[in-house]
């Protein structure tokens, strides 16, 4: 009975709320374990990365490589060169038995390169060229000797675009 001395029935529409808490506490696992890997990712990298630049005293290079996940005892790391992969791959023994004192479920390291466009580059691609004068003149001229045409209307274009 509630206040009113009515009896109290639920809704048939009413929404099974241990159906959507039980999911609610399952994703709320999975996340927790999401971030709980992330973390020990980011310590494993720190703690490996301080290690080799204690070895070789080369600090500022150990920004040139990156742990991208561990699975299975894998450990992967990637680099954004080549020659950065084959300077890891050379020391790849001593890279496995340092992850292996950090984390014990490291036995076994690989080694990818994964390169990243530049934007420098994409945006220098992406500005239309400036002509010299002289370029200019040529296509106005070349331009002048055709027919009205879709090719004579670009060859205009293209002219504008000079210092």
């Amino acid at each position: 009975m509630n206040k009113l001395g009515n009896h109290f029935h639920p809704s048939p529409r009413r929404p099974n709320t241990s159906r959507s808490s039980d999911s609610n506490q399952r994703e709320g696992d999975l996340l927790s374990e999401m971030i709980r890997h992330s973390n020990q990712l980011r310590y494993l990298e720190k703690r490996l990365k301080q290690a080799l630049s204690r070895l070789q005293g080369e600090e500022k290079e150990q920004s040139h490589w990156r742990i991208a996940h561990l699975r299975q005892g894998t450990l992967l790391l990637e680099t954004a060169s080549s020659a950065w992969a084959s300077r890891l791959r050379l020391q790849q023994k001593l890279l496995l038995n340092l992850s292996a004192k950090i984390n014990r479920g490291v036995n076994q390291i690989e080694i990818r390169v994964r390169h990243t466009p530049t934007p420098q580059r994409n945006a220098q691609l992406s500005r239309p060229q400036l002509l010299s004068p002289e370029v200019a003149s040529a296509l106005q001229t070349m331009a002048a000797g055709l027919e009205e045409s879709r090719l004579r209307d670009s060859l205009l274009r293209i002219a504008q675009r000079h210092r």
